[in-house]
């Protein structure tokens, strides 16, 4: 599994993920996007002072053979 998933999600005033979507994804997988996504509606977050905050984040695979 090798490429890149770029991910945007917003953290709501509660600390809580309010949305999540993939923007861009060099991968042929939608179990992986869907994944990633999966587990960034569950991930918590300190509440953030000054309202709603965006953040948009590579997920980068690299295959390396050992």
């Amino acid at each position: 599994m090798s490429g890149k998933i770029q991910v945007e999600w917003t953290i709501a005033t509660s600390g809580s993920v309010r949305s999540v979507r993939q923007t861009f994804t060099s991968m042929n997988s939608t179990n992986t996007s869907n994944c990633i996504m999966s587990s960034i509606r569950g991930w918590r977050f300190p509440k953030p002072k000054g309202g709603e905050v965006i953040v948009n984040y590579p997920f980068i695979f690299k295959s390396i053979g050992f």
